[in-house]
């Protein structure tokens, strides 16, 4: 947002050194913010899907040991194979998932601290220009033209390390989001085939 020209110098420092200290204050509370919310959501789909794969290997396990103990054996046999495939690929899946989760979040809290940092260089460029002209170490005048570039160049590896984290952050759920799905899936597949298996064996 623009200042009048017509407001007093000093008035005019004030509103600029407010909105970059209320800058400096909003990053570091949405960064504090944004960690916590993250770290207790991503705690507890870990979690989730930790027993998710932890219960598919023990169906996996009871399954196998229940039939390598019988000579009965259980009938469809390819409905046997397809429940455990099923469990095993859901324990994979849920694996993986919970690899992949760290790199999304990573990239995510990347991308935010790069985003504060490029508004508080923002906001420390418009206060040198606008109100202190002066150099403080030569006693000359502030290059504003020159400044403003060097700072641009800031910004654009600010907005390059921001794109690379973005693309990561949605390559990253992409992942996850795949993996969920395809655990959540395969987990109720597996579990479909061991009732059908039962009905029909038992």
């Amino acid at each position: 947002m623009e200042i009048s020209p017509d407001l007093p110098p000093a008035m005019q420092e004030q509103i600029l050194r407010s909105r970059w200290d209320a800058a400096i204050k909003s990053a570091n509370e949405m960064a504090e913010q944004a960690a916590k919310v993250r770290l207790d959501i991503g705690k507890d789909r870990v979690i989730y899907f930790e027993k998710i794969a932890i219960g598919a290997g023990a169906a996996v396990t009871l399954l196998v040991t229940f039939v390598g103990s019988h000579t009965y054996k259980l009938q469809p046999r390819w409905l046997f194979r397809a429940a455990l495939t099923s469990l095993v690929l859901a324990m994979v899946a849920a694996m993986f998932r919970n690899w992949r989760f760290p790199h999304y979040l990573f990239a995510v809290y990347r991308k935010e601290e790069f985003a504060a940092m490029r508004d508080r260089e923002q906001a420390r460029l418009d206060y040198a220009v606008t109100i202190r002209p002066h150099d403080m170490r030569t006693g000359g005048t502030v290059n504003a033209k020159k400044m403003t570039t060097e700072f641009n160049e800031v910004f654009d590896a600010f907005d390059g390390k921001i794109q690379e984290s973005e693309k990561d952050e949605k390559s990253a759920l992409g992942h996850v989001k795949l993996a969920e799905h395809l655990a959540l899936y395969l987990v109720m597949a597996g579990m479909v085939a061991l009732v059908a298996l039962a009905w029909l064996n038992f």
